[in-house]
């Protein structure tokens, strides 16, 4: 989920829609995000205990056995502990980080979309 600077909470099927609006906010006009400092705080469930982390500071795994909602998708772990855990269960083929995925930008989502 994200929460805007004005308080407003926008919830997500999975981290690859959270990461569309993030990187495309002038698709989704009705939010008014105009800039970084429009996002308050952008929070993901760590898959393995399904609580909130904070989505700057999770690892991503990218080509793992699970799927999001929408297809392939970045699944969150909140540390290194919890990654080993999901690697060993799920596989991957990739971990990434927040700066990672941001310097990636929507090209990555986009390819994550692709059949």
């Amino acid at each position: 989920k994200i929460v805007l600077a004005n308080g407003k909470e926008i919830l997500f099927c999975c981290p690859k829609a959270m990461f569309d609006l993030y990187f495309r906010p002038f698709n989704f006009p009705e939010y008014n995000i105009k800039e970084e400092k429009d996002f308050k705080q952008l929070l993901v469930k760590d898959y393995i205990s399904g609580q909130w982390i904070d989505a700057k500071k999770a690892l991503y795994v990218f080509g793992s056995r699970l799927q999001g909602p929408k297809g392939d998708d970045l699944i969150p772990v909140r540390n290194k502990d919890v990654l080993n855990v999901y690697m060993l269960k799920y596989g991957g083929s990739r971990v990434l980080t927040f700066p990672d995925i941001k310097k990636r930008g929507f090209g990555l989502i986009k390819f994550l979309d692709m059949p």
